[in-house]
Order: C-alpha cells, then sequence, then structure tokens
C-alpha cells in the first residue's frame, strides 16, 4: 500500500549536478524578488510649527477646496506655492510627501525636434533665463495631487504649483507636441535585412494612432495594447522597433512593487509601457496606443481617499478649545 512517502534516488541535484546541452544553454531562473517599495507615511511637523503658521493652515483649506472642485467637475486645479511664504511651502512639502509616480517632461528635447524656432513656444523677447527646460513632478502621498516644478537650463526655478488632477495638464500637452505619423512608402526604407517581425509591429501600432487621431482620444474606451512579451520578435526586432518609435520628451515612474516604466514615443498617442521587478528585470514589454496609460492616471476613487486623508492632516491640527 502506498504510504505517500516518495523514495529520494542517489542521483545529483541542483546547479552545475547536470550535463550542459551541446548549444551550451542552461536552465535559468529569473531571481525571485526580494525587495519591495512600501508606503511610508511622511513625518508631519510639529503641532507647534504649524500653529506659528496661519498661511500653512490657509493652504491646506485651498488644496482641499481644489480637490473637492476637481471631483465635482473633473477640471483640473492649480495652485502656486511661490505666492506663499518658503516656510509654509517648506512645512507644506513635509506633510504631502512623495507618493509612487514621478514624471519628467524635457522640453530642451521637445524643443530640438521641434527646431529652434519654435523652441518652446515662448515670445522671443524672453531670455534663456526664463526659458523652461525642464520639467519636474511628483506624485504627493495624496493621490491626484501633484507638485510641480519647472527649471531653466541653467537649474533655477522657474515654476513652483501643485496641480490637483488624475495627470498633470503639462504632461498631455507636451507628450506629442511634436509626434507625427510617418510616411509608410518611406518608413522602412533602411530596414536592415535581420529584422523580419517589427515592421508588422509597427505598421499595427501606426494604423491604431491614425484611428485614434481622426476620432479622438476623448472617443477611446480602450486602449490598444500590444504586448511585445508575447510576440515571436528577436531582440533585433525589438531594437528597431525603438529606434523607429523613437523616445519622446515624457518619462514616468510610478514605482511599487517593482517598477512599471512609461515613455513616450515619437508616433502620437503611442507609448512603452514596460513593468521591471524589484531586481530591475523586465517582466512585461508592451506598447499602449492611448492619451495616457491607465497605470499613470489618479482614478476616482484616489481623490476620494485623498481628501480624507487631508481632512484627517487638518483634523490633526485643529487647536483644541481652551479650558475655562
Amino acid at each position: 500500500m502506498f504510504d505517500g512517502q516518495i523514495p529520494a534516488f542517489n542521483m545529483p541535484m541542483g546547479p552545475g549536478s547536470q550535463d550542459e546541452s551541446e548549444d551550451g544553454e542552461v536552465l535559468n531562473y529569473m531571481p525571485m524578488p526580494k525587495e519591495m517599495a512600501s508606503y511610508d507615511m511622511p513625518v508631519l511637523p510639529d503641532e507647534a510649527e504649524v500653529s506659528d503658521l496661519p498661511e500653512l493652515r490657509q493652504l491646506l483649506d485651498t488644496l482641499l477646496i481644489h480637490l473637492r472642485q476637481f471631483e465635482q467637475n473633473g477640471e483640473s486645479q492649480q495652485l502656486d506655492l511661490k505666492q506663499w511664504p518658503k516656510k509654509s511651502t517648506e512645512l507644506l512639502s513635509q506633510i504631502l510627501g512623495e507618493g509612487e509616480v514621478s514624471i519628467l517632461v524635457d522640453q530642451g528635447q521637445l524643443a530640438q525636434r521641434m527646431g529652434a524656432q519654435n523652441a518652446v513656444c515662448e515670445p522671443d523677447s524672453m531670455s534663456e533665463q526664463d526659458v523652461v527646460s525642464k520639467w519636474q513632478i511628483q506624485e504627493t502621498v495624496l493621490a491626484g495631487v501633484w507638485r510641480i516644478q519647472s527649471l531653466n537650463a541653467q537649474g533655477e526655478m522657474l515654476v513652483d504649483m501643485i496641480e490637483v488632477a488624475s495627470i498633470p495638464q503639462q504632461v498631455i500637452s507636451t507628450a506629442f507636441d511634436s509626434a507625427e505619423l510617418p510616411d509608410l512608402n518611406t518608413w522602412f526604407n533602411d530596414k536592415p535585412v535581420d529584422v523580419m517581425n517589427a515592421p508588422m509591429v509597427l505598421i499595427e501600432l501606426r494604423d491604431q494612432a491614425a484611428r485614434v487621431i481622426d476620432e479622438g482620444t476623448d472617443k477611446q474606451k480602450f486602449p490598444h495594447v500590444v504586448n511585445l512579451s508575447l510576440l515571436p520578435v528577436s531582440p533585433r526586432d525589438l531594437d528597431y522597433i525603438q529606434q523607429m518609435l523613437g523616445v519622446g520628451p515624457v518619462t514616468i515612474l510610478s514605482r511599487g512593487y517593482g517598477n512599471c516604466r512609461i515613455t513616450a514615443t515619437h508616433l502620437p498617442n503611442t507609448w512603452w509601457v514596460q513593468y521591471y521587478n524589484s531586481g530591475d528585470q523586465l517582466i512585461l514589454n508592451t506598447v499602449e496606443v492611448c492619451a495616457i496609460p491607465e497605470v499613470a492616471l489618479a482614478a476616482k476613487e484616489d481623490i476620494e481617499d485623498s481628501i480624507e486623508r487631508l481632512i484627517e492632516i487638518q483634523q490633526a491640527y485643529q487647536a483644541e478649545p481652551e479650558e475655562d
């Protein structure tokens, strides 16, 4: 009668115990993730610091108003921090902390692609110190609340503000400002002979990008996703796809259990969306045709949670009534 025990055979096991195959390939497992990014509650300022700064309370009140307005009408709300005392904005930064999503908008790269005459769409009378080179955008611990700073070529800050939105307007307006549909008659003229399946993928992406332009992104219910991890494409095909799509001015990084890196391309409304594990190994490689990939957007539920959390922060600093 079988007792449930499997007999152990006297045979070698583990790495290096088996003969190598004729082609030299060995079984290679992807290492398991060992670490993950987790939420860290920001260290809130002492109540004494806040009580001496009524402007900080006004900032929190204004931010709550903006959150509620965005929840009601879906229109982005902006708060210029350069108009407020420096000490208050510093403590506000401490309270809001840093969330999971970071965005870099490289205005300099956009200027090079569009040409010097249309560099940043600013008046000719503006000096170099007034021209934005980069936008650095960081989501706070309140999802849908973004800290936005712009820098000139010298690294000096020109803009410092908070925007309440699913994604900042600067990302939407800049991502594909210089993107254009390529001519299929000439797009693959210089294709290397060892590239096999890449042109079919590129034609599909171009057709979808053209359809989105014709119909409008607001009428697109679902993004068109091409999962390159499941397609029979060689490393040379992938290199060629990346070369033909190019790299646009917007890069988005969403952290969590691993990373999601989102990069705009030179094809309208077309994004690289790549998922990495905590060991920084690529585990899912996709291209999406849409206005903004959903993984980067703050959802309606996120805004509701942010309102609740901001109210809790305000309550923590409410002055207690004095005892008689």
